[in-house]
């Protein structure tokens, strides 16, 4: 038995520190700019994730990660192996950080546009999506500004007002997802 590799023990430290401050193992994980390598994928399975919250396969349905997958540009697309990790897809449209942090080249989008453009999303998922699941990024630096808290509630009220909706964790819906 070798040495264990340095990433693994930061790993496990990574780990045991938020069970230090929270009192729970972690289950899921969501990369930072959703930045998943070629080595996350066996990061979490060995670290023993249940679910994963940083790809985009789909707009509003989970799937399992898959392994071993390729998009060669000169041949059909690989689906690869179907993993015991669930993903909740994110999106870029449904995250504040690109929309409201300021861009020097472009500024800042229209607010009122954003979130109409998030209601939007909401309202066709319900329309057309069983068992959807409508994932908003949010950033506290970002989103917390008292302006656009205002808008936030309104576009929270309005989910909250639409007939079945729930909310729940991530890992929530991925026990669901594996469940069904």
């Amino acid at each position: 038995m070798g040495a264990p590799r340095v990433l693994d023990r930061l790993d496990e430290f990574g780990v045991e520190s938020i069970v230090d401050l929270t009192e729970r193992r972690p289950t899921g994980y969501r990369s930072p700019s959703w930045d998943f390598s070629t080595h996350t994928l066996g990061i979490l399975d060995e670290l023993g994730f249940e679910w994963d919250s940083s790809q985009m396969a789909t707009d509003f349905e989970p799937y399992r990660v898959r392994e071993g997958w390729a998009a060669p540009a000169d041949a059909p697309f690989e689906r690869g192996t179907e993993t015991d990790i669930v993903e909740v897809p994110v999106s870029w449209q449904r995250d504040d950080f690109p929309a409201f942090a300021f861009n020097r080249k472009r500024g800042y989008a229209n607010e009122k546009s954003v979130f109409r453009q998030w209601r939007e999303q909401f309202d066709w998922m319900v329309d057309n999506v069983d068992d959807g699941v409508f994932v908003l990024t949010m950033h506290p630096q970002v989103i917390g500004q008292s302006h656009r808290l205002v808008r936030l509630e309104s576009f929270v009220e309005h989910v909250a007002d639409t007939p079945g909706v729930v909310f729940e964790t991530v890992a929530e819906v991925a026990d669901r997802f594996r469940s069904a």
